[in-house]
Parts: C-alpha cells; sequence; structure tokens
C-alpha cells in the first residue's frame, strides 16, 4: 500500500468524522430554545417609557456640556479657558471652562469613540441620580452601564439598568433603556479637528478668519469669534443639529448645536 493510499484512506475518515459529529451537534443545538424574556407588563412598560425620556433628557444635557467645554464633560487637570464663564445663566451647571483645542504642541479636539465615553460616564452618574421616581412597587439597581456611539448623524445611547415594576403577585423586570439625539456630533468633530489644524499652521499668534470661515460654510456651520486677552474663544454652530437644552446659555442661534473651543493666540 503507497504512501498516498494510507493519506487518502486518512483524510476519508476524517471528513466522515467530521460530517457524524457536525450532524449531531446540529440536531442538539435544533432542541435549544433560545432564552427570550417576558414581555413587559403594562405598569412596566410605562415606567420604561418615562425612564427612557428622563435618559433623553439626560443625554441632552451631557451634549451640551460636552460640546461647550470643548468635547469634554470632565475637564480636571484639561488646560481651559473660562472665557464663557458670563454667557451661563444657570447657576446648577457647574460649567469650569471651555478646553483648549491646541495646546502643547498638540490637536486636543477628542475623537468621536472619546467623545462617546465621556457621554458614557456621565449617564452612568446622572441618570440613577436624576430619573428614580418614588413610584410604589418600582426599585432600581444601584449602578447604570452605558455605551454611547456619537454618529454621523445622530447619537445613540443604551443603557444597562435593572428596574424591577411589582404590582401584586406579577414582577416585570426592565433591563435596558435606549435614548438618542439628533446631534451630528461624530460629524462635527473631524471637522472642527481640522478647522483648529488649518488655523494652527497658519498662525499661532493670530486669528485665521479663512481657515474657520471656509470649512464652516462648505459644512453648513456658522463660527462665532471673541477675544479675551490671549484667550479666543470659536463658538461653532451647526445649523443641521437641533438641541432641547440650550437655555442654560446666553449664546446667539441657541436652537441648534453649539460646540465650542478655544485658543490661546499671542
Amino acid at each position: 500500500m503507497t504512501v498516498f493510499v494510507i493519506i487518502g484512506i486518512v483524510i476519508a475518515v476524517a471528513v466522515a468524522l467530521l460530517l457524524y459529529f457536525r450532524a449531531d451537534v446540529s440536531d442538539a443545538l435544533a432542541g435549544i430554545e433560545v432564552f427570550k424574556p417576558a414581555p413587559l407588563t403594562a405598569d412596566a412598560q410605562n415606567v420604561k417609557d418615562s425612564l427612557e425620556s428622563c435618559a433623553a433628557v439626560v443625554l441632552e444635557s451631557g451634549l451640551i456640556s460636552l460640546g461647550i467645554q470643548g468635547g469634554y464633560i470632565s475637564i480636571e487637570g484639561i488646560p481651559a479657558s473660562t472665557v464663557l464663564k458670563s454667557a451661563v445663566l444657570d447657576s446648577s451647571w457647574s460649567y469650569k471652562g471651555t478646553a483648549y483645542g491646541y495646546f502643547s504642541s498638540t490637536n486636543r479636539i477628542p475623537s468621536a469613540e472619546a467623545a462617546g465615553k465621556e457621554l458614557a460616564t456621565f449617564l452612568n452618574t446622572n441618570i440613577p441620580l436624576y430619573c428614580k421616581g418614588a413610584k410604589e412597587g418600582v426599585t432600581y439597581a444601584d449602578k447604570a452601564t452605558s455605551k454611547v456611539t456619537v454618529g454621523s448623524s445622530k447619537v445613540n445611547a443604551e443603557v444597562k439598568w435593572v428596574i424591577t415594576v411589582k404590582k401584586g403577585e406579577t414582577e416585570s423586570k426592565i433591563r435596558s433603556l435606549s435614548a438618542e439625539s439628533p446631534v451630528r456630533l461624530g460629524a462635527l468633530l473631524p471637522i472642527i479637528k481640522q478647522m483648529v489644524d488649518e488655523q494652527v499652521k497658519a498662525s499661532k499668534s493670530e486669528v485665521c478668519l479663512s481657515c474657520w470661515t471656509k470649512i464652516a460654510a462648505d459644512n453648513s456651520l456658522k463660527v462665532d469669534i471673541q477675544k479675551t486677552g490671549d484667550d479666543t474663544f470659536f463658538m461653532i454652530t451647526d445649523t443641521k443639529s437641533r438641541s432641547l437644552g440650550n437655555e442654560k446659555l446666553e449664546l446667539p442661534g441657541r436652537d441648534f448645536y453649539i460646540f465650542g473651543t478655544a485658543l490661546k493666540l499671542a
């Protein structure tokens, strides 16, 4: 018997065994029922609808803070300008400043992924804090875990947060919430990053007006510039993104989404 015949027999046996066990596995999987959570009761669905409305408001608040603070919600340790302090009308908003878009030879406008992580952290803290109600029979898990996707046409949030709704002997569990905002932040961030790059390339001491206005006009944006001392604040208004909560700010164009960045030009 030649080597080639032996190899052929081994391959044939291997294929036969593979087909046999594959059939067994397929039969086994066919008998397994996929777990599906029980449908929510009417009471639980009402609670979920209310919580998702609250989550949408919290997401909007996070987006406003992130926008006007230069792409960051927490700016502890981040070089920032306070040139907009007088424009913040709502004392409950702890505005600490607007991050410099360029500092220490680095463009600091965040990526969409980094902005999503900032928003997720904000939701994890504030949804359990502000969305819990005192409704009888409803109990809430202490922690929420969020994932925020910053897209080119909207921002989506998925929040894992277990809420138990009990009425009489009937118990229903809400395991996740969804929220979205029509802010095209994913499209906006790379455009603003490009604006900052063009400004720095043109001049680090004087405002390059065309660097901002040309890119803005090409992308349905409006730019307002305010200079105080060495700090120059650039307010980019996106006329394609509506904003629902900018009443906290005394700024032009506040019906639309506003993103601010600051530069130290001297």
